[in-house]
């Protein structure tokens, strides 16, 4: 974990709206970071997250029953 470079993608997503920065790495917080209006403490508003969580957990499913594969094209199964 490179500090400098830590702290540029900081940077970099904080330029772009980021309000909050966390990352662990074997069981540690190696980096922390929180935009001057947020904090550890403050809820933060988890929807795009919660989809992205729903829906990969869903596939995972979908691949362990067999109901899909890992290389089947899309199409198959999205109607028009």
């Amino acid at each position: 974990m490179d500090g400098a470079k830590l702290d540029a993608l900081r940077q970099d997503l904080a330029a772009r709206g980021t309000k909050a920065l966390l990352i662990i790495r074997h069981d540690r917080i190696v980096y922390e970071w929180y935009a001057p209006d947020h904090g550890p403490e403050r809820r933060h508003y988890t929807a795009s997250l919660a989809k992205a969580l729903v829906g990969g957990m869903s596939l995972l499913v979908a691949l362990n029953d067999g109901r899909i594969g890992a290389d089947a094209p899309a199409w198959k199964y999205i109607p028009a």
